[in-house]
């Protein structure tokens, strides 16, 4: 269900722009698909909102968009598994405000915002914010942060699996934290993810298409590479 309020119909109808004071989204689910199996050709640089807004031949301003209960899928072929992953957000509402490409507009204010409140996974409750710089849209500038809570870390293995060949047998996450700016070339931050009880299965893809255990792998990774806890017992994170 999509409404749009105060649009400016006769600057739309004249072919000078899309403006609008409110948009709403209410239920539906929207599903973005890669192959990577497909050759894309030479590579293209990354093209975030923004600056996607700033390429539209269309002067573009809409004040707030409101989103409720929309589920978001994103999924993945891996070309080594030859196996689709994916990852859900479940229950979404969002804020959006300041979607514009219209310098007068971006003279009063140069950030597109975005903040969010999901079930990731449709076990963790995950809260999310995303900050675009229109006034240095060129640079896909940016910046992110995000709050995971408490999930089981098994949920996980529909993306691990066929998009990592890791399995995780047993893991409870207890918090991951995101703060990264960024922008098309490259992004800075902290990391922070605090978890026990971490055990995995390192995979391989057997000669009938189907992922089996490494043996061996797995038990260097398990009792060599990986920390069963973060952060450590008597330790901070």
């Amino acid at each position: 269900n999509v409404v749009l309020e105060d649009i400016a119909w006769w600057t739309l109808l004249a072919g000078d722009g899309f403006f609008a004071g409110n948009a709403s989204i209410t239920g539906g689910n929207l599903e973005v698909y890669s192959d990577r199996t497909i050759p894309i050709g030479k590579s293209k640089k990354v093209r975030y909102p923004h600056q996607q807004l700033f390429e539209s031949d269309m002067a573009i301003g809409i004040k707030d968009i409101k989103v409720k209960d929309l589920n978001v899928t994103f999924m993945e072929r891996n070309p080594e598994t030859m196996q689709r992953g994916e990852i859900n957000f479940v229950n979404t509402s969002a804020s959006i405000s300041n979607v514009t490409n219209i310098p007068s507009w971006v003279a009063r204010n140069g950030i597109l915002r975005i903040d969010a409140d999901t079930r990731f996974m449709n076990e963790g409750r995950l809260k999310a914010g995303f900050r675009f710089n229109l006034k240095r849209q060129k640079e896909g500038v940016f910046s992110v942060y995000a709050d995971l809570g408490p999930m089981s870390g098994i949920t996980l293995n529909r993306a691990t699996k066929p998009l990592a060949a890791v399995e995780i047998k047993q893991a409870q996450i207890s918090r991951l934290r995101v703060d990264i700016n960024g922008n098309y070339k490259d992004g800075r931050g902290k990391v922070l993810l605090t978890y026990q009880d971490l055990k995995v299965d390192v995979l391989k893809k057997a000669d009938d298409g189907t992922l089996k255990k490494r043996g061996l792998i797995t038990f260097i990774a398990n009792n060599f590479k990986i920390n069963e806890r973060n952060p450590k017992k008597d330790e901070k994170a």
